[in-house]
Order: C-alpha cells, then structure tokens, then sequence
C-alpha cells in the first residue's frame, strides 16, 4: 500500500517541479526580452536625437539661404558618416503637400472648413487610401506647389460654390502643369479666383487654404550600411516633419531650432507611404 501510495506522489511531485522550471524559465525569457525591448528602445532613441540634432545644427547653418537654395536637384540636404559602417543621408521637401486631417488647434471660424476638405477626402480616396493625402500636425494650409491633384480636386469640392467647383478643378490642374516649370505663387491663386468668377467670402476661404510658401518641411532620412561593419545596403528609413518659420521679415529663418512636429520609422505597406516618391529617394 505504501508503495502505491508514493508513486504518485513522486510523479505529483516530478510535475510541480517541472512546471516551476517552465514557469521560472518562461520569466526569465520575459524579464530578457523586456530588456532587449528596453536596449533597442534607447537605441533607437538615441539615434532618433542624434539626427534631430544633425538637422537643427544644418538648419542653423543656412543663414539667409532658403532651404530650397541650400538642397541640391535631388533634395539632398546633408551626408553623415557616423564611423559605424552606415551613411546617413538627409533629404527635405516641401512638407505641405497634404490636407489637416481634422481642424484640432485650428482657429475657430477656419475649422470648420479645414474639417470639410479631410472628409472630403475621405468620401473620395476611401478612409485607408485618403491617409496618404493626410496629416495630423502643422499648418492647415496646403502647399499650392507640392500638392497632388486629388487633395485639390477635394478642396474644389469642399468650399467653392457648386456652380464653380468644375471651373475651380480646371484652373487648379492647370497650375499643376505649370509649377513644373516656375512656382506658383499668390498672384497666380488671386488671379484664378477672378477668373472662375469666385469673390467674396468663398474667395476668401478658398485662398486661406492655399499656400504658396511652405513653413512645414518633409525630412527623409535614409540609413544604408557598407556590407562589412554594418549590414549591406538601406538600414532603416525615417521620415519627420519640421516646422521652419522666420521671426520676423528679413531675419533669417534659421536662427532658432526648428520644432520637430513628429518623427517615424517607414515602413512599407503604410497607406501614408503609397506615393513613390517615398522610396525613390536616395535609392
């Protein structure tokens, strides 16, 4: 009987220890990834600062330049080589190509507005795809000369009277085709409202809307390693977006640190990232 009775104690017993050693292995491996999450988080935190750092420092060192007068064809800013293998490449563009997605911060009697161009988008491009015509920060004003012919087509839609939104969409994507050859700039905006026959309040509330002069920039950062310290070939690609105004008229608008509005890791299958354009640069 005794023997009968230890057996399944000795394997009761086998058991719990064995679903301790799981359960403490199980925490241990817990307790390891957490601090690999931690380390890869200050890494890349690092990192992160060490490169706003590099771009505040090549804002700063513009001066009276513009920023377009100071970026090559390509839009290639700045090449850091860090010692570690990789070559980091900077590249800014005009960061205003986008509508707000909502009017949050936005001035009371502009919000409204702001709110009915991203629905606008939304009812047109679908709520996935209509993210690559968004953004959540910076100015509600969308850059006349980097927007795409959708997010137009969308502020058409949205504000101009009915009668004149077919009118409206012509005049825009004739300035489309003509800013690949010289800017658009306000006069070109003021003369299109006269032409398409739109004054008064809708006038102004369209115009607001435009902008031919940018303030957010669009920085892509391209990481790509040399095949023997580092991996071979693009690392990482980030991308943020930096808000650039002067203090006064005829200052220079690099004086002070530029606000980073926000910063992220691209990544491929994003619908913010459908556009090409993305992952042409510095390929």
């Amino acid at each position: 009987m005794r023997r009968a009775f230890v057996l399944p104690m000795v394997i009761l017993a086998m058991v719990v220890v064995g679903l301790t050693a799981a359960i403490m292995l199980q925490r241990a491996t817990s307790v390891s990834m957490t601090v690999t999450r931690q380390v890869d988080a200050y890494k890349v935190q690092h990192v992160v600062r060490g490169l706003q750092e590099a771009v505040e420092a090549w804002l700063s060192q513009q001066r009276a330049r513009t920023i377009p007068d100071a970026l090559d064809s390509d839009g290639l800013a700045l090449v850091l080589r860090p010692g570690d293998g990789t070559t980091v490449s900077l590249f800014f563009f005009d960061g205003q190509g986008t509508a707000r997605s909502n009017g949050l911060g936005v001035a009371e009697d502009v919000a409204p507005d702001v709110d009915a161009v991203a629905d606008q988008i939304r009812a047109n491009q679908g709520p996935e795809r209509g993210l690559r015509f968004l953004r959540d920060v910076g100015p509600y004003a969308v850059s006349i000369n980097a927007a795409e012919p959708e997010t137009l087509v969308a502020i058409a839609e949205a504000l101009a009277p009915e009668d004149t939104v077919a009118n409206l969409q012509d005049g825009l994507a004739r300035l489309i085709e003509a800013r690949d050859n010289e800017p658009v700039g306000q006069e070109e905006l003021t003369q299109l409202m006269s032409e398409v026959r739109i004054a008064g309040a809708e006038r102004t509330r369209i115009l607001r809307m435009f902008t031919p002069q940018p303030v957010l920039w669009e920085v892509i950062i391209v990481v790509k390693g040399d095949g023997l310290t580092a991996p071979l070939g693009e690392v990482a690609r980030y991308r943020s977006l930096v808000l650039v105004e002067p203090e006064e008229a005829g200052q220079s608008a690099f004086e002070q640190p530029s606000p980073f509005l926000m910063w992220e890791e691209m990544t491929r299958g994003d619908p913010r990232f459908e556009n090409p354009r993305f992952w042409e640069v510095g390929r």
